[in-house]
């Protein structure tokens, strides 16, 4: 099946970031503007069997309009997996209808890090060797054995019996003048909001993640993780590391920690 260039490129970017809005699409030089993006998607819904989906969403309260979001279809999960030459199953594409009304601000706050993150290794020369969320999905949900059960891909089991879900898990990997290379692994956290209680808990699973090293062992790297929490406002930023530096128990962790607003 012939398609335009543009078009095997937005089918390219969605097998990356899964879900994008037409906005996102524009920060990842797809085009430049709104009508262009427009353009090139809408070529997809001529087809009989259309190689994306669109999901549209009511008006949010606070937000007003909700800008539209795409993601493949299993048709253009199978163009992919033809293009590249691997199995289908390789290819990651949600499976069903993809709804989230009620995590849309948190799915597209984190796929806007993954995008910043993209971008910003290309500017400064390091790659991502991958980038899991936690709304990338592993197993079957028919699947008998417990093991095999569908869940998210960034499930973390802890020595305790717990276990608990990062918004995303990313390596990076920095090439050094002499050759050789140096990769990070990094627990990411989306912290929507002002319940700085709920962002101490967060934090506190990974304080136990550290200390049994179960982040690091589900992925196999020999070092502890690094954790970013992402605050939308700067205010809440500062609220929780003034009130983390006042209890004693982070004291020798807090190196492994990045607060950040934006």
């Amino acid at each position: 099946m012939y398609l335009q260039e543009t078009n095997i490129r937005a089918l390219e970017l969605l097998g990356v970031y899964t879900y994008l809005s037409s906005s996102q699409f524009m920060k990842l030089g797809l085009a430049k503007h709104q009508q262009s993006i427009s353009k090139i998607l809408n070529r997809f819904f001529e087809q009989k069997k259309p190689m994306i989906k669109k999901l549209t969403f009511p008006v949010d309260p606070q937000r007003g309009k909700l800008e539209n979001i795409y993601l493949l279809s299993k048709e253009g999960a199978k163009f992919l997996s033809e293009l590249k030459d691997v199995d289908l199953d390789s290819i990651s594409y949600p499976k069903g209808s993809g709804e989230f009304f009620r995590d849309y601000n948190h799915r597209k706050r984190t796929i806007d890090y993954h995008i910043k993150l993209r971008l910003e290794a290309k500017e400064k020369n390091y790659t991502v060797e991958f980038f899991d969320t936690y709304f990338d999905k592993i197993g079957n949900q028919k699947a008998k054995s417990k093991d095999n059960k569908l869940q998210s891909k960034t499930k973390v089991e802890l020595e305790d019996g717990s276990f608990f879900i990062p918004d995303a898990i990313y390596k990076t990997v920095q090439t050094r003048n002499d050759g050789s290379t140096q990769d990070y692994l990094y627990a990411l956290e989306i912290h929507n909001g002002a319940d700085t209680k709920r962002a101490i808990e967060t934090i506190d699973k990974h304080l136990v993640a550290l200390a049994d090293g179960g982040l690091s062992r589900k992925y196999d790297y020999y070092y502890a993780h690094k954790v970013v929490v992402v605050f939308e406002n700067e205010k809440y930023k500062e609220n929780l590391v003034s009130k983390l530096s006042r209890e004693n128990r982070f004291d020798e962790m807090l190196e492994y920690f990045e607060f950040i607003f934006w």
